[in-house]
């Protein structure tokens, strides 16, 4: 855990750093109301802003991302930029119990305005060499780690300490 200071006067962030808030949560103790709501608040996206970062320099603002309902919206937001066609969920859930056919999610994203999608994941060299994507969440369900893995390259990787790994995938000859 990484304490970080709320928008509060000093003194009551130094007061509830030093008598509420330890650098390690143990999973097996029961702490209280106030330090348990300190733990999950700490645990922020680190990596959002730089990520934000690179989407705004990398698209224009006609331009979509597509991405990881935990993230993906944050993102956009903080870029300035639209979810292509206002997709925010895309929770694994939707896909495996067929209320939504990943295919016909893939035909009302892939725009020419779409311009990145952001996953969890991480991109790692193989025995032989190769990259070997290893893709989390929606980019996991076969249609959609197919169509990221003919459509897209990786413009950049990402650990976030909270979060995990990202990968920011931008349209390939673009």
């Amino acid at each position: 855990m990484v304490w970080a200071d709320a928008p509060i006067p000093g003194w009551v962030n130094g007061f509830l750093h030093r008598c509420c808030f330890d650098d390690v949560a143990l999973a097996h103790v029961d702490y209280g109301t106030i330090q348990e709501s300190l733990y999950h608040e700490t645990q922020y996206f680190e990596k959002a802003g730089e990520l934000a970062a690179f989407v705004r320099e990398n698209s224009k603002p006609g331009q979509t991302l597509f991405g990881d309902s935990s993230t993906a919206g944050l993102v956009a937001l903080l870029a300035g930029r639209r979810l292509a066609a206002d997709e925010a969920d895309t929770n694994v859930m939707r896909f495996k119990s067929g209320i939504t056919q990943p295919q016909e999610l893939i035909r009302r994203i892939d725009t020419p305005e779409l311009a990145l999608v952001l996953v969890s994941g991480s991109v790692q060299r193989g025995a032989d060499g190769q990259p070997s994507h290893r893709f989390g969440a929606f980019a996991s369900v076969p249609e959609f780690r197919r169509w990221l893995l003919e459509t897209f390259d990786v413009a950049v990787q990402v650990r976030d300490r909270t979060k995990g790994g990202f990968l920011v995938l931008k349209r390939r000859g673009s």
